[in-house]
């Protein structure tokens, strides 16, 4: 995924370069949106650029296979199967937190695996003041990416799950980037119960812990 990235980043410098508007879409389509734009060139696409067109496509059917064969891996494991429950929680997520996390024994309650993933605020204090600071982002960042996204996708297609509701409260204080990070730790508490109880997603119950901690 970062090569590609890497690689789009580049084909997207060459086109405002040239001054050349790319319609927007996803990274799957970008080689097609880029040669249609290269239309309106005399001189179409230079080559170094057709090539890094062509690499992306390659990369986007191997993306494409991987993802199926993770999706696949998720459906059979059970813990996995039971973490997407969740909603908002896909395959990447439930296997990354999976595999970061390892063994639920090593972690004693849901604040231990919000801190270790780096989702708790940090802190900056003296003997004379305290000051807590942003999230301390400890431990696999490709984890908290996946929960960040994971919470964008709570809030934006199930807003009347009681997770929603509890960070809409949260945004109207404090914005929604803070509500978004804010639900993404509370995702990394619930996976955590679910994991360690060996339970389902259960909304009412998600209401009440909410509740209390609003």
């Amino acid at each position: 995924m970062g090569i590609r990235t890497g690689l789009i980043n580049c084909v997207r410098g060459w086109t405002r370069t040239q001054l050349l508007r790319i319609r927007s879409g996803q990274p799957e389509t970008l080689p097609k949106r880029v040669r249609t734009a290269a239309l309106a060139r005399p001189d179409g696409l230079p080559e170094h650029v057709e090539r890094m067109l062509v690499v992306i496509e390659s990369l986007n059917e191997q993306i494409a296979l991987a993802n199926q064969e993770l999706k696949q891996l998720a459906r059979r494991d059970p813990l996995c199967e039971r973490l997407m429950s969740v909603p908002g929680v896909g395959p990447v997520t439930s296997v990354r937190f999976a595999a970061a996390i390892d063994d639920v024994s090593r972690f004693p309650h849901a604040h231990s695996v919000q801190a270790y993933l780096g989702l708790t605020p940090g802190e900056n204090s003296s003997s004379q003041r305290k000051h807590r600071t942003g999230i301390t982002k400890a431990g696999p960042a490709s984890v908290r990416r996946a929960l960040v996204q994971a919470a964008w996708n709570l809030r934006r297609y199930r807003p009347a799950d009681p997770i929603t509701q509890w960070s809409a409260e949260i945004e109207q204080r404090r914005g929604k980037c803070i509500a978004t990070v804010a639900v993404a730790r509370k995702l990394a508490g619930v996976l955590y119960a679910l994991w360690r109880d060996g339970t389902r997603y259960e909304p009412n119950h998600a209401s009440r812990k909410s509740s209390a901690m609003a």
